[in-house]
């Protein structure tokens, strides 16, 4: 949430070649955190019997987890979540800004909203499964995104289309992505 709405101040005030330097900036701060204070959690034994195993072993189990349906499905579900997740992360500067007229120091508050929405799917799954499991959890949320996604498109192809109308399906997508 926070790192559009800063991105968006180092813009206004620095220029967008800052922003790669501020990111560059944080990369090497979190290289240098994990390097002297994270430290192995995998205990010593386990990591030794796993280096001996043979490759044609390693090779069928994952053969055996690949071809599972339930984890093809797992995996379809998760893939198609985070497609439209990172196609909003990815698209939103240029609807936003380019499409809808916001100013770019204001880009990222609006981005927090969204934001805000799939934070808040995410704290209502993780209650949701306190009292349910994932298979029956599972199929209400892909019905929810279906359902979501076919809102966005509709509203992004109708003359419907403009800040609010964007936002507002956008966050219901982003709520059921989380």
């Amino acid at each position: 949430i926070l790192a559009p709405a800063l991105g968006g101040q180092v813009l206004v005030w620095m220029g967008w070649r800052w922003i790669f330097g501020a990111l560059a900036l944080m990369g090497l701060i979190c290289f240098i955190a994990v390097a002297l204070r994270l430290s192995e959690t995998l205990p010593e034994g386990v990591m030794r019997a796993n280096r001996a195993r043979p490759i044609g072993r390693v090779a069928s189990d994952y053969r055996r987890v690949l071809t599972h349906p339930q984890f093809f499905f797992c995996v379809l579900t998760g893939a198609s979540s985070l497609a439209a997740l990172f196609a909003y992360i990815s698209a939103s500067p240029f609807v936003l800004i380019d499409l809808l007229g916001i100013q770019p120091a204001a880009y990222g508050l609006w981005f927090g909203l969204n934001a805000a929405a799939f934070i808040l799917g995410s704290q209502v799954n993780a209650r949701l499964l306190r009292h349910r499991r994932p298979e029956q959890i599972l199929p209400w949320t892909v019905g929810a995104f279906t359902v979501a996604t076919l809102l966005m498109l509709a509203v992004s192809a109708s003359a419907l289309f403009g800040l609010f109308s964007f936002m507002a399906s956008m966050a219901i997508v982003l709520f059921t992505v989380g």
